[in-house]
């Protein structure tokens, strides 16, 4: 799960939005939409709240396990990652 938070905080990273290692993925989330405001990453905020069930529900309301969550990660909108001139 940490691996996996940390894997999506270094992809925006890349894409211009640096964010603290503490912060949890409903932040993560709201951070994406304040920063990028773009319709198209709306999945991935949705993943996000996803991950964070999947970490502090319940075992009987968590709807996704790790094994779909990080299958799913590759397949999600990306933001374009920043060219360093």
């Amino acid at each position: 799960w940490l691996r996996l938070l940390q894997r999506t905080r270094q992809r925006l990273a890349q894409a211009g939005l640096h964010l603290p290692d503490s912060a949890p993925p409903r932040t993560i989330a709201a951070q994406i939409q304040a920063h990028f405001g773009d319709p198209a990453l709306l999945p991935l905020c949705a993943w996000l709240l996803e991950l964070e069930q999947s970490r502090y529900a319940p075992p009987a309301q968590a709807t996704h396990t790790l094994r779909d969550l990080q299958r799913r990660w590759r397949l999600l909108p990306w933001p374009a990652a920043v060219r360093s001139s």
